[in-house]
């Protein structure tokens, strides 16, 4: 199997500036490396910002929108901890994109911010302290994602979360926070560490770090991704 990840693409940073198609740009060319994908996982950050200007939202929308227009043999099978009337079965259609939001999209409790008004337009499948198995040439995959909150509460919240691997399944965790010694900004002290994350899981995702590296870890395999990286996972 083929799943193409990336993040971190902040599409909207400096609009109207010298290099403002360069987020755009970045995001095209993670799509069109990613044509051949079973599974699309976006980390977070796809947006720079939690309202994006309705000409940023379009671009974006309509980059995105490439993965429906690709034939896949990937099926969904269930969502953990989040309502299938949350879900549009729009986005099930072509190569299925997952993502989390980040710390740049996130908005107050009862807000709408951009990732979800994706996944309501029917383009993506959006997780936040939920799980979303598929299955791809016979084996599932399980996906569980942690959308960005405040680096000082992320512990609390992803210990009330509390994901545990789905039997029989290939497990994906995806999360978008710093987690020490993997720190963002010094003016942002984590309340999360590298041993807090469970065992159990084959690949750990960690965007918002804006850098590439990839390490075993737990029995498994770490990855800080950021725009326009890829990675074929098989087992």
């Amino acid at each position: 199997m083929l799943i193409s990840i990336f993040s971190d693409c902040h599409c909207g940073f400096k609009y109207g500036e010298e290099r403002w198609k360069d987020s755009f740009l970045a995001l095209n060319e993670a799509m069109d490396k990613s044509m051949q994908a079973d599974l699309i996982l976006i980390a977070g950050d796809l947006f720079d910002a939690r309202v994006p200007r309705p000409e940023v939202f379009a671009k974006t929308a309509r980059i995105l929108g490439k993965a429906q227009t690709v034939p896949t043999q990937t099926k969904f099978l269930e969502i953990i901890n989040k309502e299938t009337t949350d879900m549009s079965p729009l986005a099930l259609r072509g190569i299925p994109i997952v993502m989390i939001h980040g710390t740049h999209e996130k908005r107050s409790k009862h807000l709408i911010n951009p990732v979800q008004s994706l996944e309501h337009a029917g383009l993506v499948t959006h997780l936040h302290c939920a799980t979303a198995v598929f299955e791809i040439e016979g084996r599932k995959v399980a996906i569980h994602g942690m959308s960005g909150v405040a680096d000082k509460y992320a512990k609390d919240v992803f210990d009330q979360w509390n994901p545990k691997p789905v039997p029989d399944a290939i497990n994906i965790m995806m999360i978008h926070q710093s987690i020490d010694p993997f720190i963002y900004s010094p003016l942002e002290p984590p309340s999360m560490k590298i041993d807090d994350l469970p065992k159990g899981f084959d690949l750990y995702i960690l965007g918002h770090m804006h850098w590439h590296e990839s390490r075993m870890f737990k029995d498994g395999q770490l990855l800080l991704t950021a725009a326009r990286r890829q990675l074929a996972f098989a087992r």
